[in-house]
């Protein structure tokens, strides 16, 4: 999707430039990874299923494995998870693919600004914290401002889909865009970038028991969205 590359400035260890060489094809299930199984809210809509409960047996972890060293973030496989990144960032940017694509460009032009130190392998979870501050910080300068003249967005491929696709995706993206922050996280890193649950806890610093009852309000929430526009 993206190719990365590394430019010396004056000042600076190194910017980044994301270009977009190719993009995922987004419609209700692709949007999640390509993995749902059935269990994004769009499919859930269609076929009636009903969310489940929480899931037995999760324990609660609120922090990297204990014995691990701190580690230094290696910018080279930073490339890696672009596609993952691209995804979340849609979902925050209401499927804009070019404020996406500028999210994750300032994301990781923030992380490569200065060495960064990571416990264990949590690359995806602290690169997902750090997307989301990005755009915390960015939403929060963007509300400061003189609001521009409304101009129409444009969705993810949007040429490459059909009209009823294109307004699934816009509605799911608005949709997850919508919610209470702790829920729209929950359900980003989980059912957007496709992240295990012991994964997405850790990257967001709650116990899995915590992640499991947000994303279940998350869904229900989305799902909702979803059929009120069915």
């Amino acid at each position: 999707m993206f190719a990365l590359e590394q430019r010396d400035r004056p000042g600076s260890r190194g910017g980044v430039h994301a270009r977009a060489d190719r993009r995922p094809t987004v419609g209700a299930n692709a949007m999640f990874g390509g993995r749902c199984r059935g269990m994004c809210p769009m499919c859930r809509v269609r076929t009636g299923l009903r969310i489940p409960a929480m899931p037995i047996g999760c324990q609660e972890t609120t922090a990297a494995p204990a014995g691990h060293e701190l580690r230094l973030l290696d910018p080279a496989t930073l490339g890696d998870q672009l596609d993952r990144l691209y995804r979340a960032a849609l979902s925050y940017c209401h499927g804009s693919r070019e404020r996406a694509e500028d999210l994750v460009q300032d994301t990781y032009a923030r992380v490569l600004s200065r060495p960064r130190f990571l416990r264990g392998d949590d690359d995806v979870g602290y690169l997902l914290r750090a997307l989301r501050n990005t755009w915390i910080s960015e939403h929060r300068r963007a509300s400061r401002r003189p609001a521009p003249a409304d101009q129409p967005e444009e969705m993810e491929d949007a040429s490459a889909l059909q009209p009823q696709e294109i307004m699934e995706s816009r509605l799911v993206y608005e949709a997850i865009a919508a919610l209470p922050p702790h829920f729209r996280d929950a359900l980003i890193a989980v059912d957007v970038t496709g992240l295990r649950y012991r994964e997405a806890a850790v990257g967001l610093g709650i116990s899995e028991a915590t992640l499991t009852s947000r994303l279940f309000r998350a869904r229900g929430r989305v799902a909702d969205a979803l059929s009120n526009h069915a």
